[in-house]
């Protein structure tokens, strides 16, 4: 994972939480999430409709 400085987190596509990070969210494929998250918002963003 890497930050750019901005307000954008860049999370490779295949990148997996490491195990011991614990809380329920070792082994959980991140870089999937995240991916899915960024198109639900580009998705809604498109359907809403503006002022």
């Amino acid at each position: 994972m890497r930050e750019t400085g901005e307000s954008e987190l860049r999370v490779p596509f295949t990148f997996v939480a490491p195990e011991d990070w614990g809380a329920g969210i070792g082994g959980h494929p991140l870089g999937v999430w995240v991916a899915d998250q960024r198109r639900y918002h580009r998705e809604r963003a498109r359907w809403t409709p503006s002022a």
